[in-house]
């Protein structure tokens, strides 16, 4: 339990990092997707077409924000220094949200392994 909580705190880290390093938006066009129904409504994938500093761009990523069909316009967030680094532009609940689970779960992981080993 204390490992998949350590995993959901670096994740959130890691999308904390992304959510610093991606500032610059683009306009971006679906060129192709598809979804899956998840626990929390559709996990969606998304190939898109954008054009920064007049070189194109080529990404294919995974979001739970809709985006639009084929052919559509978005706006996406990218790391001007990684110009194939993008992200969707949501906001900071699900970076608070994965840090306070991790840590519950580290919690309840290291209360279970004490009691263990005071009552085993």
């Amino acid at each position: 339990m204390a490992l998949f909580g350590g995993g959901m705190i670096l994740e959130s880290l890691r999308q904390r990092r992304d959510l610093q390093n991606c500032t610059a938006r683009v306009t971006a066009y679906v060129v192709d997707m598809g979804k899956i129904r998840h626990r929390r409504g559709y996990l969606y994938f998304y190939k898109v077409r954008y054009t920064w500093q007049e070189k194109p761009y080529t990404v294919e990523f995974s979001s739970h924000e809709w985006l639009g069909e084929r052919g559509e316009e978005t706006v996406l967030n990218i790391d001007p220094e990684k110009p194939d680094k993008c992200r969707v532009d949501c906001s900071k609940v699900g970076i608070v949200g994965n840090m306070t689970m991790g840590l519950s779960l580290i919690g309840v992981g290291l209360i279970m392994m004490i009691g263990g080993i005071f009552l085993g």
